[in-house]
């Protein structure tokens, strides 16, 4: 709530420097912004090469390609499959000791990569604007115990001869995580902050002392989920507290809720549960839907999983194109395994008709259903 934690640093001297570590303001990052840009400028005006164009030189030389990269995007990725490896193991098992082995020599070979290129990268404008960007940050967000800059100015600042105190300030705001999601949903539903936050509700920014715009990460998470568990606690059908305290549970419930809205406004429109078939697919003697959720695309009438079922695709054949299903089925339950072109011969009248429609045979009338002489079979007409 306060934005700010003390902590205590060294100095230079080995003493110790008490400091309130504050997140830095909206001006704070307009500054830091301000500053990076300046000093990108700086390293052109200074002839100093980008990362791009040092690289380019490094690749015509032949010092450094995209497969060291990939090499070490590749050793990231193997890292992290032997560490979850890792996790399944018992320690003094086999298995452990040689997986433990393999992460060891992995990181290893990896951090010399990253040595070379570091070595290699070391002076570039990008790396020179980020030296003197985390500098500007290290400058916005110390202050005294009385919250006063520790620096009054940048002046001041870019003056200031101690680089250990600076490096150890840099090292404390590292240190600074955010707050994860399951920490923070915990907080937004438990009573100490829910009273708070209903009684600040006219005057939010109050809660943080704070104009909305200078909220940090946590703040603005916390002021988030304060409002998704308002819908919660105040919905029609309000789920019950074990749902509410578990959060994969309410997840879901979330899911369900949506899907139950998305279904209402599709009824209200008179969409849900239609079809819309297109008249050059119409054409076709035999259409195929898909009914699974997972393959079937969202489409302007329906969102996934809200997609068309079996019966919703059987419905739009007839009587007697279900009579016809129906018999095929049979036939292929009791022969086990048929060919098509026994289970729907051109000598088959009723299986042309199905599946050719009106205008599947195009010739001879006289033999409707069965193609003889200069007669052809396509695909046509109506399901």
């Amino acid at each position: 709530m306060w934005g700010a934690h003390f902590c205590s640093v060294l100095s230079g001297q080995d003493k110790d420097v008490l400091l309130v570590i504050k997140s830095p303001s909206l001006k704070d990052r307009c500054f830091v912004e301000f500053i990076h840009k300046k000093a990108l400028q700086e390293a052109a005006d200074s002839n100093i090469l980008t990362e791009f164009e040092l690289r380019s030189r490094l690749k015509a030389k032949g010092i450094w390609d995209e497969n060291k990269e990939e090499y070490i995007e590749t050793a990231l990725d193997r890292i992290k499959e032997l560490e979850n490896v890792l996790k399944d193991c018992k320690k003094g098992e086999r298995r452990y000791r040689v997986t433990a082995g393999l992460i060891k020599n992995q990181k290893k070979i990896l951090e010399a990569e990253l040595r070379r290129k570091s070595e290699l990268f070391y002076v570039t404008a990008e790396q020179y604007a980020d030296y003197i960007k985390n500098r500007a940050v290290v400058y916005c967000c110390a202050y005294n115990e009385f919250e006063e800059k520790f620096w009054s100015t940048w002046e001041e600042f870019q003056k200031e001869k101690d680089v250990v105190l600076i490096g150890n300030i840099a090292e404390e705001l590292n240190k600074i995580d955010s707050c994860d999601h399951a920490e923070i949903r915990r907080i937004a539903r438990s009573p100490d902050w829910r009273y708070m936050w209903t009684a600040a509700k006219g005057n939010i920014q109050a809660l943080f002392g704070v104009h909305v715009g200078e909220f940090d990460i946590d703040q603005r998470n916390l002021t988030y989920w304060s409002q998704v568990y308002d819908s919660v606690y105040d919905a029609y059908e309000r789920p019950e507290d074990e749902i509410i305290n578990d959060d994969e549970a309410l997840d879901k419930w979330f899911e369900e809720q949506s899907r139950k809205s998305r279904k209402e406004r599709l009824e209200k429109s008179g969409k849900s549960g239609k079809l819309k078939v297109s008249s050059n697919v119409r054409r076709h003697g035999e259409v195929f839907i898909i009914t699974n959720p997972e393959m079937n695309p969202d489409t302007p009438y329906r969102k996934a999983p809200d997609v068309p079922t079996n019966e919703d695709v059987e419905n739009l054949n007839s009587n007697f194109v279900r009579e016809f299903k129906r018999n095929e089925q049979q036939q292929i339950k009791e022969k086990k395994m048929i060919s098509e072109k026994d289970l729907r011969s051109r000598n088959n009248r009723i299986a042309r008709k199905v599946i050719g429609s009106n205008d599947a045979v195009i010739g001879n009338r006289n033999h409707a259903g069965k193609a003889s002489g200069k007669s052809r079979i396509v695909p046509g007409g109506t399901l």
